[in-house]
């Protein structure tokens, strides 16, 4: 269940950098843990390693922006916060 400050099962281990209700969830791509894989030379990792709650595919840093809305299910997510990650870094996005 998702609810206002996380979704059900979840926690937040460093409430200062996650959680709170505008990082109560988080999504990472998944070309961001082949990035990763490739700078480490891992090859090891597995979904939800990087505290993710959904693990996404096709949606690039550069195509996800604040205010864009994505249903799963019957919950309508809303982003708030922009990613920070090898790619925003770089693109100074």
């Amino acid at each position: 269940m998702v609810r206002h400050l996380n979704i059900g099962g979840d926690t937040q281990g460093d409430t200062n950098g996650h959680g709170g209700i505008y990082r109560a969830v988080f999504v990472y791509q998944l070309d961001s843990y082949h990035y990763w894989e490739q700078q480490l030379g891992r090859h090891d990792f597995h979904f939800g390693q990087i505290g993710e709650n959904f693990t996404v595919d096709g949606l690039s840093d550069a195509e996800v922006y604040i205010g864009d809305r994505y249903r799963i299910g019957n919950a309508l997510f809303e982003v708030t916060q922009q990613r920070f990650s090898h790619s925003t870094k770089n693109s100074g996005r």
